[in-house]
């Protein structure tokens, strides 16, 4: 009797956990509105990240356009020396003009708000362009001077800034094209 009763009992608990999981009905049971709400709330956040990382796409690539144009419109003029060994103050004051025109550029890049996931890659970017300009104010005020050891420093400093740039390129490069500022 015992053992009957225990049978029943586990007869009655697998039926009405079947009952529970089909609603006891033609309709399955809906899951429960946490999964529910957890699931909106991870396609929502999807959907933001998606969001941000498509606006920081948008930013990052109208700002490569305006830099290239930059660099290439005032670029090889700005740094064309006659003479590069006795450059002419007119010939300095047009590079030094260049400088600060691409350093406002950089700073705009600053403005570019990076979603987590490029972050480093986009402050390496950042980093690299300053380094590359600080380089070539060196090598501007090097050949001022006169100084072949600054001249010599300065390339390094550009080296290695252009490493950190490839880095940062290869880095972003699932998300925006950088082939025509790594060309150049």
């Amino acid at each position: 009797m015992a053992r009957r009763n225990l049978v029943l009992l586990l007869m009655a608990l697998i039926l009405g956990s079947f009952e529970g999981l089909t609603g006891c009905g033609d309709e399955p049971a809906p899951p429960p509105s946490s999964t529910t709400a957890s699931t909106a709330s991870a396609e929502a956040a999807a959907a933001a990240v998606i969001d941000e990382m498509a606006d920081y796409t948008s930013a990052l690539k109208a700002w490569l356009n305006d830099y290239v144009a930059l660099a290439q419109m005032q670029g090889d003029s700005a740094l064309d020396f006659e003479d590069p060994l006795q450059p002419t103050d007119s010939e300095m004051a047009t590079a030094r003009e260049f400088i600060e025109v691409m350093r406002a550029s950089v700073a705009e890049l600053r403005s570019i708000a990076a979603p987590a996931k490029v972050a480093q890659a986009h402050a390496q970017l950042r980093s690299a362009l300053s380094g590359e300009l600080t380089a070539l104010e060196r090598l501007i005020s090097a050949l001022d001077w006169g100084s072949e050891r600054d001249v010599e420093l300065a390339y390094r400093q550009a080296e290695e800034s252009y490493a950190l740039f490839m880095r940062a390129a290869e880095s972003l490069d699932p998300y925006i094209d950088m082939s025509d500022i790594m060309e150049n």
